[in-house]
C-alpha cells in the first residue's frame, strides 16, 4: 500500500513537470498569428507560395496589412520572410513608376536600376529649351510626393494568395482596405526624393538664368553700337541681368563652362566701351569748336561758345557719372590719360577765349570793364565748380606735380589780367 502511494506521488510529479515544460509551447500556440497569406512552410522554412496571378500591387497591399496588423506578433523568421517579399514588391512597383516617368520626361531622366536619375546635360544638347523646361516642371510635379495607389481590393480578394490562409485574415484585410483606401509607396534606397527635388530646383534655376544670358549675348552680337546711348542701354541691360543672377551661381550642373564666363567678360568690357565712345564724341565736339574758332580772327567775335560749353558740361556730367559708379572702378584709371588730354584741351580753349575777351576790352582802353570781366570769369569758375565746369576741379595733371586744371586755369586768368595792368597804369599816367 505504501509502495503504491509512493508510485502515485511520483507520477503526479512527472505530470506536473511535463505540464511546466509544455506550457511555453501551448502559450505560443495560443497567441501565434499564423503565416502571412500566400506563405507556406517549405522544407522547414517560411516561403511565399502564391501563384502567377498575384501581382506586385496585391502582394504589397496584403503584406502591408499583415505587417501593420500582425507584424509585431510574428516570429523573427516570419518577419524576415514577408519583409523580403514586401521590399521586392515595393522595388518592382517603384521600377514601374520610374518607367512611367521615363516615358513622360525622357531624355531628361534615365533609369538607374529601379530608380531614375537626372541627365542635366540634356539642356546643352537641345535647342528646344522651352520644351525641355516644360518636361522639367512636369517631372518636378510628378516627384513632389511619394507615389500612391488605390488598394486593388477586388483583385486582392479574388487572387489565390488567400489559399490556406485563415478565413479571419481575409475579413480583417477587407475591413482594413475599405478604411485605408490608398497606400503610399515608400522610396527605395536608390532614390533620395528630397535630394532629387533639390537638384531639379537647382537645374531649373540654372537653365532659366542661362537662357536669359544666352539671349543677351545673342542680341549683343547682332546689335551695332554706334553711339554712347547705345552702349549705355546695353550697359544697363547687362547690369540688370547680372544683379538678377543668384549669388555664386554656376552652370557646372549642365556641363557649361563658357557661357557665364563670356557674359562676365562682356559685362566688364561694356563700361569701357561706353566711356570710350563718350570720350570720342566729346573730342569730336571739341575739334569742331577749335576749327570754328580758327576761322575767326578774334575769339572775342566768336559769339556764343555753344560747342565748348556743351563739351565742358557733357564732360563734367560724364566724369560725375563714372566716378560714382562702381562699374567703372577698373575702367576709369585706364582712361585717365584720354580724359586728361580732353580736359586739358578744353582748358586751353577756355583760357584762350577769356584772354581774347580781356584783351579786346584793354585794346579799347576799357580797363575798368576788363577788370569787371576778370572778376566775372573768376566767379564763373567758382560758381560752376560742381556743375558745368566740374571737369576742371575733378581732373588733375598726371605729371610729377599733380595740379587741378581749375588751379591752372585760374593762374592763366590772373596772368592774362596782370598783363593788362601796366597798360592801364600807363593810360592813367598819360591822362
Amino acid at each position: 500500500m505504501i509502495a503504491k502511494l509512493g508510485n502515485s506521488f511520483d507520477l503526479r510529479r512527472v505530470l506536473v513537470a511535463c505540464a511546466l515544460l509544455l506550457s511555453p509551447f501551448v502559450l505560443v500556440s495560443c497567441f501565434s498569428t499564423g503565416l502571412p497569406p500566400g506563405f507556406r512552410k517549405i522544407g522547414g522554412q517560411v516561403r511565399p507560395a502564391y501563384g502567377p496571378d498575384v501581382n506586385d500591387r496585391i502582394v504589397f497591399s496584403v503584406l502591408s496589412w499583415y505587417k501593420e496588423e500582425h507584424g509585431s506578433s510574428a516570429s523573427a523568421e516570419v518577419r524576415a520572410s514577408y519583409e523580403e517579399q514586401l521590399a521586392a514588391a515595393n522595388e518592382n512597383l517603384f521600377r514601374s513608376w520610374s518607367k512611367e516617368l521615363l516615358a513622360t520626361c525622357s531624355p531628361l531622366v534615365r533609369l538607374n536600376n529601379a530608380s531614375i536619375e537626372l541627365v542635366p546635360s540634356y539642356f546643352m544638347q537641345t535647342t528646344e529649351v522651352d520644351n525641355a523646361l516644360a518636361k522639367l516642371m512636369k517631372l518636378r510635379e510628378l516627384t513632389e510626393t511619394p507615389q500612391t495607389f488605390d488598394i486593388p481590393l477586388e483583385s486582392c480578394l479574388s487572387s489565390d494568395i488567400w489559399k490556406g490562409a485563415s478565413s479571419k485574415f481575409k475579413e480583417q484585410f477587407t475591413l482594413w482596405a475599405n478604411t485605408r483606401k490608398r497606400l503610399t509607396l515608400p522610396d527605395i534606397d536608390d532614390f533620395n526624393r528630397e535630394a532629387f527635388k533639390a537638384k531639379l530646383d537647382e537645374l531649373k534655376l540654372v537653365v532659366e538664368n542661362r537662357r536669359k544670358i544666352v539671349a543677351f549675348l545673342d542680341d549683343f552680337s547682332k546689335e551695332k553700337m554706334e553711339t554712347p546711348a547705345d552702349w549705355k542701354e546695353t550697359l544697363e541691360k547687362a547690369s540688370a541681368l547680372k544683379s538678377s543672377l543668384p549669388e555664386g551661381i554656376t552652370f557646372d550642373i549642365i556641363g557649361d563652362a563658357t557661357t557665364l564666363a563670356e557674359f562676365n567678360q562682356k559685362a566688364e568690357e561694356i563700361p569701357s566701351e561706353y566711356l570710350s565712345a563718350s570720350l570720342k564724341v566729346l573730342a569730336s565736339l571739341l575739334d569742331q569748336e577749335k576749327a570754328r574758332l580758327l576761322k575767326i580772327e578774334r575769339t572775342s567775335d566768336a559769339g556764343t561758345l555753344t560747342l565748348l560749353e556743351k563739351c565742358e558740361t557733357d564732360i563734367s556730367s560724364l566724369l560725375h557719372e563714372v566716378a560714382n559708379d562702381v562699374r567703372f572702378a577698373k575702367v576709369l584709371p585706364k582712361s585717365q590719360e584720354r580724359i586728361e588730354e580732353l580736359v586739358s584741351a578744353c582748358m586751353e580753349l577756355r583760357s584762350q577765349v577769356w584772354r581774347d575777351l580781356l584783351n579786346a576790352q584793354a585794346n579799347q582802353s576799357y580797363y575798368w570793364e576788363a577788370s569787371l570781366l576778370f572778376k566775372s570769369f573768376w566767379n564763373e569758375l567758382e560758381n560752376k565748380a560742381s556743375k558745368e565746369l566740374e571737369l576742371y576741379f575733378r581732373v588733375s595733371t598726371q605729371g610729377e606735380v599733380h595740379r587741378q586744371f581749375a588751379s591752372i586755369l585760374r593762374d592763366k586768368l590772373v596772368e592774362d589780367y596782370y598783363r593788362i595792368l601796366p597798360l592801364a597804369y600807363n593810360d592813367y599816367l598819360q591822362s
